[in-house]
């Protein structure tokens, strides 16, 4: 996989997953897109989270997306990544999503709730 490609799928990945995540909670989430590695990083643009995650031409054979927070500005994307590095997409996770290395979780649903059109949108929760 190219530096080009891996780029090109994180964004997609990004906005599907925020996008998605939106459908689904009552709350407006916004637009602009923040990153997190881990409670000790700091909050990342895509442009500054993307080569932290690029070691020569070999990346992470698997990178899990969540929505974990958002305030008035943003909205926090959570990030976990194998530290497994590869440019074989063979060696990729997550291929059966159609956007290998990439998974991609939603909100944590309510107890009991079956989907948008019986039950409709629910608060945001962080994802557990």
């Amino acid at each position: 996989m190219t530096q080009e490609e891996f780029r090109k799928r994180f964004k997609i990945a990004a906005v599907f997953c925020h996008n998605f995540t939106h459908k689904h909670v009552n709350e407006e989430l916004p637009k602009s897109l923040r990153f997190l590695f881990s409670e000790k990083t700091p909050l990342l643009k895509a442009e500054e989270v993307i080569p932290k995650l690029i070691k020569g031409e070999k990346v992470p054979v698997w990178v899990s997306m969540y929505v974990l927070s958002f305030n008035d500005e943003h909205t926090t994307i959570k990030l976990d990544f194998s530290g497994e590095f590869s440019d074989n997409e063979d060696l990729f996770f997550h291929k059966q999503n159609g956007m290998p290395p990439f998974q991609i979780s939603g909100p944590t649903i309510p107890e009991k709730w079956k989907s948008l059109e019986e039950d409709g949108t629910f608060p945001f929760k962080a994802f557990q």
